[in-house]
């Protein structure tokens, strides 16, 4: 059976990683990297979470060498 993922659910759970590690302003991370520190929600809910996030303007996306990393 396939489990439902609230998109609001899965928002509040990337704001909160964001959060928790402290990535503000010049501090950020890969998305990779929040995919990883949500083990239970599939990665392509995550970064859909965050395409969502970044069109309400709550975070931000910082083109870097290695892809893009995400701070709010």
């Amino acid at each position: 059976m396939a489990k439902k993922f609230n998109v609001e659910k899965v928002k509040i759970d990337v704001i909160n990683s964001l959060h928790k590690n402290k990535y503000y302003n010049k501090r950020h991370t890969p998305i990779t990297h929040v995919c990883k520190r949500l083990p239970k929600i599939p990665c392509k809910y995550i970064k859909n979470a965050i395409n969502e996030l970044k069109k309400e303007e709550i975070i931000k996306i910082k083109p870097t060498y290695h892809g893009k990393d995400v701070y709010l």
